[in-house]
């Protein structure tokens, strides 16, 4: 087996692989790299069986074949060589690698490719294309909200489904919901896809330079394809909360405000509420402002007015956790974002006039619980 292959492109491929090189010792092949030469084109894949990605690459092949290469080394090795220049790899009948630059030469020892769990996807139909800024938001938008307790497992991914002309993608974790919607004439199978996979997704696409990305389904695992990459992640068991139920109505307050200006108030804030122990944000409605501040304590306080436009009849104040407020107002990029309220108890519901496609809802903290 002999190629030639840009360093440039060698390394970056090398580096989006690395999401899926297995870093456990149980399964010794999950820790490599599967390369496959034949024709004109290099197949790089790597698999951990949480996630699997395979990318094809042009290349120069002198001799076709395949090897099981380890995969940090190999991207550590890679990664050192010089850059903008051809590199050459030969494999011998051993399964060892020399990998052979202008200035060096590398060798690295391969195993046998059986026992690679080794990604197909000629049978798959791609017809979900979404465009990829929009699948950028959506999962950025949701992932925020996911549950972190290994517990809840269903929680800890996000729900995708194709429901009246649109794909939902839904993250909550019993504090918090996330929502976007898509439009999409084609339709897919409800899903629960992890959020860690998702966010190694996320940083994937957010480094290619490409348009579309499409989804499948496979049986347990679902498939997005841009630009000759495929990205696999196996999905979650288990029952999903009906999400549309907690979505509130009936609102008796509300407030707009620069989110930027939010987000800064909140940081400088941050600090103290946390001190607290209780991590409590207060919002009081004013006229044409709000006020956040802090619950009082031997720590210290903490309080800041913001301009805003607000409707309310009366005194209004609620809290919430400084950190989730700070969740939802970073996950999204509007300039602009809407808070709504049915009461102090009740869960509020963010949005922006900017994008009637997504909505994040917060549960408050009680006051009276708080203070005690």
């Amino acid at each position: 087996m002999k190629f030639s292959i840009q360093q440039e492109y060698f390394n970056k491929t090398l580096q989006t692989l690395k999401s899926a090189i297995s870093t456990k010792d149980m399964m010794p092949i999950l820790q490599h790299v599967y390369i496959d030469c034949s024709g004109d084109n290099i197949e790089f894949q790597a698999n951990n069986l949480e996630i699997g990605i395979l990318i094809n690459t042009d290349a120069i092949v002198e001799e076709e074949g395949e090897v099981c290469l380890p995969g940090k080394l190999l991207a550590d090795v890679v990664a050192s060589l010089p850059p903008q220049g051809l590199l050459e790899v030969e494999v011998n009948e051993r399964g060892r690698a020399t990998i052979r630059s202008v200035s060096a030469e590398m060798e690295i020892q391969g195993m046998p490719t059986e026992d690679f769990p080794k990604l197909e996807f000629s049978n798959i139909d791609f017809k979900n294309y979404i465009d990829k800024e929009t699948i950028l938001k959506a999962i950025r938008q949701t992932v925020v909200a996911t549950a972190q307790d290994e517990i809840k497992q269903a929680l800890t991914g996000v729900l995708i489904e194709s429901k009246d002309g649109y794909i939902n993608f839904v993250g909550v974790d019993g504090h918090r919901m996330g929502f976007v919607k898509v439009k999409s004439d084609t339709e897919l199978e409800r899903m629960i896809v992890p959020g860690k996979n998702l966010k190694e997704l996320y940083k994937i696409l957010s480094k290619r330079n490409v348009f579309n990305v499409g989804i499948a389904q496979d049986e347990s695992k679902v498939i997005f394809e841009c630009g000759g990459m495929y990205f696999v992640s196996r999905l979650l068991q288990g029952q999903f909360p009906n999400y549309e139920r907690v979505i509130p109505q009936n609102f008796t307050a509300y407030f707009s405000a620069d989110r930027k200006d939010l987000i800064d108030g909140l940081k400088r804030l941050r600090a103290i509420a946390a001190a607290g122990g209780d991590n409590a944000i207060k919002i009081a409605l004013g006229e044409d402002s709000i006020e956040l501040s802090t619950l009082v304590s031997e720590i210290g306080a903490g309080r800041e007015k913001i301009k805003a436009s607000v409707e309310n009849d009366g005194d209004f104040e609620i809290a919430f956790s400084v950190f989730y407020l700070l969740d939802a107002l970073e996950s999204v990029g509007y300039s602009t974002v809407e808070f709504r309220f049915v009461d102090k108890l009740s869960q509020a519901l963010m949005t922006s006039p900017e994008d009637t496609d997504y909505l994040h809802i917060i549960m408050p903290i009680r006051l009276c619980v708080v203070c005690k």
